[in-house]
């Protein structure tokens, strides 16, 4: 049996944290905030608890990481390919030891072949030794797409006061496919976003938020509001998609409704 993960404080887990994959999911008097896709053995929301996912007012966010000391054996001048795709900058290399700091386009050059990779290599003059170890510093970025995406292999329960929650965290105001617009009449006047149908009138004639997204599996975040002589428009709602290898039972609540304007 998987083991059993508690949750009683406030706990974020991001898109390439799989430390608590295919375990037990305990939620109870907290709220865990999940983003990108995740599985787990089973998950309890109960009372108290609170599942939802992190606001990307443009509905996906580029997160960057930083890599240290990763060895990398240079051969010749043979190319030799990061383990991160998506390298922003290579911030140093430096010998096995950390002493030694290799310039670049002096020691070593580095290739972009196309494939979203970054490689490596010794050039033909290096004071890097011939198949030794040196260490790479550098920066790379991942793009997630807002979003609750979770697979369960038996149970899902949401108890009752428990709730999974994505109120407002869809695309921010003016946002989306189905995006609310505003009039350029005055007052301005935003108009409603839509969805799963078409966004609400102005009082100015502003043009409709489209009809978007699946009827049947929905899994697109909710478009924002037009914006309005007040302000911004409303956020639209988030996206809550759970697959579960056993029942689905609700006693609690799942909310992924639009925000107000201001």
């Amino acid at each position: 049996r998987a083991s059993a993960i508690i949750f009683t404080s406030n706990q974020s887990i991001g898109p390439l944290d799989t430390a608590y994959d295919g375990a037990d999911i305990v939620i109870s008097n907290c709220t865990v905030t999940m983003d990108g896709a995740h599985s787990f053995n089973s998950l309890l929301v109960t009372n108290g608890g609170v599942l939802t996912h992190s606001y990307f007012p443009g509905g996906s966010a580029t997160l960057m990481f930083n890599v240290t000391n990763e060895p990398r054996v240079l051969t010749g001048t043979n190319p030799v390919a990061l383990l991160q795709s998506n390298v922003t900058a290579v911030l140093s290399v430096t010998d096995s030891g950390g002493t030694v700091i290799y310039t670049n386009g002096v020691d070593y050059m580095l290739a972009n072949p196309g494939d979203g990779t970054t490689q490596i290599y010794r050039t033909e003059t290096s004071s890097i030794p011939d198949g030794a170890t040196v260490l790479v510093n550098y920066t790379w970025s991942y793009v997630v797409a807002a979003g609750l995406v979770v697979t369960v292999s038996n149970d899902v329960t949401i108890a009752s006061g428990g709730s999974i929650i994505a109120n407002g965290i869809g695309y921010g105001g003016g946002q989306g496919n189905g995006r609310g617009y505003f009039s350029y009449v005055s007052p301005i006047s935003g108009s409603g976003a839509g969805h799963g149908g078409y966004g609400g009138y102005s009082t100015n004639g502003a043009n409709i938020g489209s009809c978007y997204g699946s009827l049947y599996q929905p899994v697109t975040l909710g478009s924002g509001g037009g914006q309005s002589y007040a302000g911004s428009g409303g956020s639209g709602g988030g996206r809550i998609q759970i697959a579960a290898g056993g029942n689905i039972s609700i006693d609690g609540l799942i909310s992924a409704t639009g925000a107000d304007a201001t």
